[in-house]
């Protein structure tokens, strides 16, 4: 521990005393060292629970978990919904595939987009996707094409779907 004392002289008395315990204090104190500042602490964003850019983000990664299932096991999973695929049926599988990876792809690229893009864009997308998916899938239910584990997907799409209609169309 260093312990300093500096003193000003005027006109034979001492008019200042700087005592100081520590080197870097004491440079602080004759200015030879700026003081160090308090950083700013930005306030932090103020977000609803659930926005329109937290619902696209939510989508991309359900979308990625599907499009790898119909990308990389299109019989295996026709045949737990209870349907079976020839080498054509899994072709369209992982056509569908593809196409969701364009909306994976577009989630992931959103993330930067501002609101208006968002609104307009890629919300309206996102919910035209899961309405064309939702129509086939529903219709292979009620057919018996596929069975009773096939209603987990009409089941999400009417979540999602309802989810970007309220945020785009009722929630201004």
């Amino acid at each position: 521990m260093t312990f300093t004392n500096i003193m000003r002289f005027e006109g034979g008395k001492i008019a200042e005393l700087r005592v100081n315990l520590d080197g870097i204090g004491l440079m602080q104190q004759l200015g030879v060292i700026p003081a160090p500042v308090e950083p700013q602490l930005s306030s932090p964003i103020q977000e609803d629970d659930m926005t329109l850019r937290n619902l696209i983000y939510v989508t991309g990664v359900a979308a990625l978990i599907f499009v790898l299932g119909d990308l990389f096991a299109a019989a295996q999973l026709a045949n737990l919904l209870g349907g079976s695929l020839d080498a054509f049926g899994v072709g369209l599988v992982q056509v569908r595939g593809g196409v969701g990876l364009l909306y994976v792809f577009l989630a992931y690229f959103s993330r930067k987009a501002d609101d208006n893009a968002l609104r307009h864009v890629v919300g309206p997308t996102m919910l035209w996707g899961f309405v064309a998916q939702f129509i086939p899938i529903l219709y292979l239910i009620l057919t018996g094409v596929l069975n009773a584990t096939a209603w987990i997907f009409i089941v999400l799409g009417i979540i999602f779907i309802s989810a970007y209609i309220y945020l785009l169309y009722i929630r201004q």
